[in-house]
């Protein structure tokens, strides 16, 4: 957010992923969060929108990792993060097992491309990946790396979403947060990912 521009693409796309999870997670945070975004392109009061921001952030996830309704409403938002990839997919736990295909990959809109990145469960995830790629094309792939100890999910190289807790985990326990990582930071901790990616072994 330091180098923000009122025209900066990915910036522009981050603003607009955490608002629709604000949306999702908290409504009344939503309608000062919306009007905070809006203000963003008046360099003079733009550090202290940023905090605002980020604090809105916080208290959201807050909610949605105490409340009742928490496991439904973290499902929700991240199938709607899942949905608004345009080209391709990259998501990274190494806990992550089979329930990922169905749970979340349902959400993908057609001709996005995948990539599933983990470490524990390959055994549990290749079965579900040959028949995700027989029911739908070969456009999901899966490789496994002990260099794997994020969990992320990247969406068309511009947004990255960090997630608190293994997937496989969100509906047995505390749910996970959602968070958007600042767009500054995205691109280097992506090409760290696409290294991991490009050495670890197809499963």
């Amino acid at each position: 957010m330091t180098e923000y521009s009122p025209t900066s693409r990915d910036r522009l796309l981050w603003l607009a992923q955490a608002h629709a999870l604000i949306k999702i997670w908290n409504s009344v945070e939503e309608i000062s969060f919306k009007s905070y975004c809006d203000l963003m392109a008046l360099e003079a009061i733009r550090d202290a929108l940023v905090t605002r921001i980020f604090s809105a952030l916080h208290r959201s996830d807050a909610k949605i990792t105490s409340g009742s309704g928490a496991t439904d409403s973290f499902f929700r938002a991240l199938n709607k993060v899942i949905a608004s990839a345009e080209k391709f997919l990259f998501i990274i736990d190494p806990d992550m097992d089979d329930t990922v295909l169905d749970h979340y990959l349902n959400s993908r809109q057609a001709g996005v491309s995948v990539r599933l990145l983990l470490n524990q469960y390959p055994k549990k995830v290749k079965p579900a990946v040959v028949k995700y790629i027989q029911q739908f094309g070969s456009m999901l792939e899966a490789r496994k790396s002990k260099a794997v100890h994020d969990r992320v999910v990247y969406i068309d190289s511009f947004v990255c979403w960090v997630v608190g807790q293994s997937l496989k985990d969100v509906a047995k326990s505390k749910p996970a947060y959602l968070v958007p990582l600042p767009p500054d930071i995205v691109s280097a901790k992506l090409q760290n990912h696409e290294q991991i990616w490009k050495e670890a072994a197809a499963i």
